[in-house]
């Protein structure tokens, strides 16, 4: 597995086909979310213990931006669905 870089985290595989895995640099709860091209919000949830995994089987094929909320800080990467 990916350590999370000096980005303060990593998420692969990129692209992925019905679920991702998070690791983050810090152990601090954090809030993940993960909206389409057009801003619109198509999944969101807690993370408490990382590594982490997350489903994205009930999500379309396309293009997503990956927002992570954590301590006052917010890291965002596109996430390709490709299933």
């Amino acid at each position: 597995p990916q350590m999370a870089g000096s980005k303060g985290f990593a998420v692969y595989p990129n692209p992925a086909m019905d679920k991702v895995s998070l690791s983050l640099a810090s152990e601090a709860p954090a809030l993940i979310t993960f909206t389409d091209l057009m801003g619109k919000e198509v999944l969101r949830t807690a993370v408490s213990s990382v590594p982490t995994e997350i489903g994205l089987g009930h999500l379309a094929q396309g293009v997503y931006v990956l927002r992570i909320l954590q301590d006052g800080n917010t890291f965002m990467q596109k996430i390709v669905i490709s299933h």
